[in-house]
């Protein structure tokens, strides 16, 4: 949930529309079952499309934060050739300590490009970003497919 780059969920629908398609739900003895099968495959479209949000806003928070903030420290491409770049952990790793007191200017001294940057990081963490969704949304969904999973052991015992 922390990068707009990783999907953490996925949902593998051939089942419900075979449910769907073959007219199980309208044949279900319980309502509240075919109803909440319903409302948690909405739900899960609802996830995607929050996700894929997050993905366009976080992409473009990146690319916005490369115009004008400037990550060039001196001699980085001695530790972080070009052609071997991972994903790290800048923070905790031993090159933090080499950097810690270099101070980078910004790319621009234009403060409309600092803002526009600082909004899209305001967007994609915080007033509609991922952690929402990784604090009430995913705990809720997981609630709901475990009601899910008894009323259907109930429907269909065996």
């Amino acid at each position: 949930m922390r990068t707009p780059f990783y999907q953490p969920c996925a949902w593998n629908r051939n089942a419900l529309e075979q449910i769907k398609s073959s007219g199980s739900l309208r044949q279900m003895m319980n309502r509240q079952l075919a109803e909440k099968i319903s409302a948690y495959e909405a739900f899960t479209y609802h996830l995607e499309g929050d996700f894929n949000f997050d993905r366009a806003v976080g992409t473009k928070s990146v690319e916005l934060a490369g115009t004008v903030i400037d990550m060039n420290y001196p001699g980085v491409y001695q530790y972080f050739p070009v052609d071997q770049l991972e994903s790290f952990s800048f923070p905790n790793s031993p090159i933090h300590d080499v950097y810690k007191d270099t101070n980078l200017s910004l790319l621009t001294d234009d403060m409309k490009d600092i803002k526009v940057v600082v909004n899209s990081y305001l967007v994609f963490g915080g007033y509609y970003g991922i952690r929402p969704r990784a604090e009430v949304e995913i705990p809720k969904l997981l609630a709901e497919a475990k009601e899910l999973i008894a009323l259907l052991k109930e429907e269909y015992p065996e």
